[in-house]
């Protein structure tokens, strides 16, 4: 089974060199629709984007909109909000804490985007997206290739072989505990799990009181969609 993963993995680089990827479509394409007229939020928004999705949606007609991380604002968000006199509002806070969705809140629609496979366990993190969720939730993550016959499957990176890591790191550069060492004092840096898109669609379909609706697959990331069932 190690050789046939690896062999997945050596394919999806092959990909990534040949610039024959399929990415995903642009992310507010994705929320936007859902957005107008909702309260919204965007979990994971400062790393790389300094809440350019919390903005987005602000402009979208989103009625509300709440930007969460585990890292505070960046000086970029700050700026931003500033020149927009925006409305945005910005809670700190760790996903895995249980007492994160009681200071946010509920809200209609939520997005999160690079934050579960960063968890050392993602399915706590999904449950407290979904206790944030009033209608609409949607959940991006980084995923390796379905392994054939083994559905669901997803691998543990921490403590791979370097040779092992090194195949995933190239195909997902600069990722933490892939192309540079794992560092357990790293915390969230770290990427923690290599999850398929069915692992993904099984761990939010889980989720009492949610059923998937969609699943959007690129080469290397997978968003899920699940509404609050009546």
């Amino acid at each position: 089974m190690a050789v046939l993963a690896r062999g997945l993995i050596l394919a999806a680089r092959a990909r990534r060199r040949l610039g024959l990827d399929k990415p995903l479509p642009p992310y507010p394409d994705l929320f936007l629709p859902y957005a107008r007229g909702r309260c919204f939020a965007d979990v994971g928004a400062m790393w790389n984007v300094h809440g350019r999705y919390s903005y987005l949606a602000e402009d979208g007609g989103a009625s509300r909109v709440t930007a969460v991380d585990a890292m505070e604002q960046t000086p970029e968000f700050l700026a931003e909000h500033e020149r927009r006199g925006s409305s945005v509002r910005f809670v700190r806070g760790d996903l895995t804490d249980p007492g994160l969705p009681g200071v946010v809140g509920q809200h209609d629609v939520v997005w999160s985007s690079g934050v579960i496979y960063h968890l050392p366990n993602p399915l706590v993190g999904i449950e407290h997206l979904c206790a944030m969720t009033r209608e609409v939730l949607l959940v991006q993550s980084a995923t390796i290739p379905e392994i054939p016959g083994l559905s669901q499957a997803c691998v543990f990176y921490p403590g791979l072989e370097r040779g092992e890591a090194g195949a995933y790191g190239e195909v997902f550069p600069g990722s933490v505990a892939l192309e540079t060492p794992f560092e357990a004092s790293g915390g969230y840096a770290n990427w923690w799990w290599g999850i398929t898109p069915s692992a993904l669609r099984a761990m939010v379909g889980s989720q009492p009181g949610f059923e998937v609706v969609k699943t959007v697959r690129g080469s290397l990331g997978t968003v899920v969609v699940a509404t609050r069932t009546p």
